[in-house]
């Protein structure tokens, strides 16, 4: 009976492991200074002292934030987001997303995603369409809202939004679930029905692996991260003397608040810690964050793209 008592025990906590540990990213987030461009910024950081940057990859990304109207989520330090993401102007995915803030004592972030979103749909006029259908006509208007049709339709699909969150609050949404594990008195069926798109946005988005090269690597006897292949990138499997540590986004966001179609830009770079020895890749990024804020002036940054959006518009 023990040995059935310990086993179900294992197997429950690899299941909450898996469920409710998804995401968890160790990384640094800086503010980029006014005086400095992405071209300019790019050209610096490919090489800084010991850390190179190798930029592969160009992400462009839309994001509609959802919020009931009293500001639940951020008054908790949580962000809900639509997003979906083009990846080198061809591959399109689409995600529902939770996440939780960045604070001075925690640099480890949740992140809860609904993945599949191409496999819902919501109902318009008797008929049935792809929820990714009404997410790309919302994208595709918010920039452009050129003539009262146009308005329209966008309105529409944002409806249709709010009556897809309204259907699919009590069911198996991994955000929605999470929500109700954290606090199913604050985020009962009732309050996720009535969370409704408050922000909407781009970010284009440079993506770049920093490594450092075999000579620094010896000497301060670190391990190459080289885990299993499949997960390792193609660049690191062709250059076998570089020694993978994080990668970066650079991004340059603009966001509207729906509300009263207010504008907020915002700059940032952050970095995440991918090394095979999770503290000595922390220690390494410490080193990394005294060169960015040294040589180029950077500081570090916690909120999110969300919060920094509501507390401006709050403000003014």
């Amino acid at each position: 009976m023990d040995i059935k008592r310990t086993l179900i025990v294992c197997l429950s906590l690899l299941f909450f492991m898996q469920f409710f540990g998804q995401g968890l990213e160790t990384q640094k987030k800086f503010a980029l200074p006014e005086n400095i461009t992405f071209e300019d910024f790019i050209v610096v950081t490919k090489n800084q002292e010991h850390f190179n940057s190798f930029y592969h990859s160009s992400y462009l990304y839309f994001d509609l934030y959802i919020d009931t109207d009293e500001k639940d989520l951020y008054e908790m330090g949580y962000s809900l987001r639509f997003r979906k993401r083009i990846f080198n102007d061809s591959i399109t995915n689409y995600t529902f997303q939770l996440k939780d803030e960045m604070t001075l004592v925690k640099e480890i972030r949740m992140e809860i995603e609904e993945k599949e979103l191409d496999f819902y749909n919501i109902k318009q006029n008797n008929k049935w369409i792809p929820l990714t259908h009404a997410l790309d006509t919302i994208f595709n208007l918010y920039s452009k809202l050129s003539n009262k049709k146009d308005s329209i339709s966008f309105h529409k699909n944002l409806s249709l939004i709010k009556e897809w969150i309204k259907v699919k609050s009590s069911g198996a949404i991994a955000p929605f679930q999470r929500l109700r594990y954290i606090d199913s008195l604050t985020f009962n069926d009732n309050k996720i029905k009535s969370f409704v798109p408050v922000l909407i946005g781009n970010s284009i988005r440079k993506r770049a692996h920093i490594y450092i090269d075999s000579t620094y690597t010896v000497n301060e006897k670190l391990k190459f991260n080289r885990r299993i292949k499949a997960n390792t990138p193609l660049f690191f499997q062709e250059n076998l003397n570089f020694n993978w540590l994080f990668e970066s986004s650079l991004d340059y966001s603009t966001f509207v608040y729906l509300k009263n179609n207010e504008t907020i830009i915002i700059k940032e770079y952050e970095v995440e810690n991918k090394f095979i020895n999770p503290e000595k890749g922390r220690d390494l990024l410490k080193k990394y964050e005294k060169i960015m804020t040294g040589n180029l002036g950077m500081y570090i940054k916690y909120d999110s793209k969300y919060k920094q959006s509501i507390q401006y518009f709050n403000s003014n």
